[in-house]
């Protein structure tokens, strides 16, 4: 049960309540809300219910029209995903989803309430109270041009906003992420020498206002010959350099640092954002070897890690595949021929495995 709620929080759900519910009470409230053929129906083929959670998600994601069809009551594309992903997991620890699945998540509000007022009714009011309470909570304070984040909101939802007239970047902060915040603040306080530094305008109890940066990579990404695979200027790796060997002389480690942090303006001055795992480790280090952006971190690390950290190998593979040059490049200078040379073959590896994949 532990587990589970450690999973869900992670995955950006706000546990609500959860406790053990006797299989007399939640068997026969189970079929009364669901019905031989509803959801409940699928985890009662394998058993009486258990364990009961309510979760509230802040920011849920309309799901297309092929799963909308799957299940027609659904309308977070989340919580369908959260119920296959706990399923996955419970059965690779050895219990088979052959007779029923092990959870099972209500297709939305409405029926989630049904549920509580037959299975836990004493409890529906503080629910629903503190419910409302973290959604007012978690409004945003200025007007809302359009969302950013597009359902990636395990710790804050990103949204462009018109700050008293000028758009600007407001990311707020849900309850219980407020140490991501407080990173946020500390690295333009820590980097206001740093010349890739995104400007702080406002910063509040739950959230913090930026500086609007229209990116253009894009206009300076370019096809390296032969079989052509669209890459990065490799002066996003020469800035990345720079800032990760900025924040560890003070003792910090960037992690999660991913080329997506990096954004260029039209004239091309490339900017840096997002800095909800920068984390004070060290005493200050003036070189990239070993750092925890490119490299694995260290088995007695007790900071905070993304999720599914190291599911791909190491955390460099990402700038290798936006950039073309293997890690090593980034510690020493290397002549502009041997880098577009090794650029021109990884292009073409890059190439042929993305056919290969749509040949499959």
């Amino acid at each position: 049960m532990d587990s589970i709620e450690t999973w869900l929080v992670a995955e950006g759900f706000d546990l609500l309540w959860a406790q053990p519910v006797g299989p007399d009470r939640g068997a026969e409230a189970a079929f009364s809300i669901a019905g031989k053929d509803g959801p409940v129906a699928r985890l009662l083929a394998g058993g009486s219910p258990a364990l009961m959670w309510v979760v509230w998600d802040p920011c849920p994601v309309v799901p297309g029209g092929r799963l909308r069809r799957k299940r027609p009551g659904l309308n977070n594309e989340r919580i369908y995903r959260a119920e296959e992903r706990l399923n996955d997991r419970i059965e690779r620890q050895g219990l088979s989803r052959a007779v029923g699945s092990h959870v099972v998540a209500t297709d939305n509000a409405q029926q989630a309430l049904d549920y509580i007022t037959r299975v836990i009714p004493e409890q529906r009011v503080a629910i629903e109270t503190e419910a409302r309470k973290r959604a007012t909570e978690f409004r945003t304070p200025y007007p809302v041009i359009r969302l950013l984040s597009m359902g990636r909101t395990r710790r804050a939802k990103v949204e462009l906003v018109d700050f008293h007239g000028t758009p600007a970047v407001c990311k707020t902060f849900r309850r219980g992420r407020e140490r991501f915040l407080q990173r946020e603040i500390a690295a333009r306080a820590i980097g206001r020498d740093l010349p890739y530094m995104t400007r702080m305008l406002e910063a509040g109890s739950n959230y913090i206002v930026i500086e609007w940066v229209e990116d253009h990579k894009q206009n300076f990404a370019h096809r390296v010959l032969p079989l052509g695979y669209r890459l990065w200027p490799t002066t996003l790796l020469s800035a990345a350099t720079e800032i990760i060997r900025f924040f560890r002389r003070r003792g910090y480690e960037y992690l999660d640092f991913t080329p997506a942090n990096l954004l260029m303006e039209r004239n091309g001055k490339v900017r840096v954002i997002d800095f909800e795992f920068l984390q004070k480790v060290h005493e200050g280090i003036d070189d990239t070897r070993g750092c925890y952006a490119w490299y694995k971190v260290p088995a007695d690390f007790t900071g905070d890690l993304p999720a599914a950290y190291l599911c791909k190998g190491l955390p460099y593979r990402r700038w290798r595949r936006a950039v073309g040059v293997p890690l090593a490049f980034t510690r020493r200078a290397v002549p502009s021929f041997w880098v577009a040379i090794m650029r021109s073959i990884f292009s073409v590896y890059l190439a042929q495995r993305t056919l290969f994949r749509r040949s499959a």
